[in-house]
């Protein structure tokens, strides 16, 4: 999602097909993509994940992501993330009226 948004728990359990879902614990992010919280990029994990990239995000230009630390980003093409991860492009944002 856009930085300004948040991710609504109940659009990516449903957009992920499972009933509920959590938000993993450092230790187990950072086991499962090989980069520390704060610094995950969309792309490029330790292991097969799946990557879920909002409406808004995937009709931009070009996005700043986690650049494998928490003190570097990296600019990317939404859809170089989608081609590079198989990623599935959703309605996942927070609506704040």
């Amino acid at each position: 999602v856009r930085g300004d948004h948040m991710v609504s728990k109940h659009k990516l359990a449903v957009a992920a097909g499972v009933r509920r879902l959590d938000v993993a614990p450092d230790v187990i992010a950072e086991r499962a993509t090989g980069f520390p919280t704060g610094g995950i990029p969309p792309v490029g994990h330790r292991r097969r994940l799946s990557v879920y990239v909002d409406k808004q995000v995937a009709s931009m230009e070009h996005v700043w992501c986690g650049g494998g630390v928490r003190t570097r980003l990296v600019r990317l093409k939404p859809q170089d993330i989608l081609r590079l991860s198989s990623g599935t492009v959703s309605d996942i944002a927070v609506v704040e009226e």
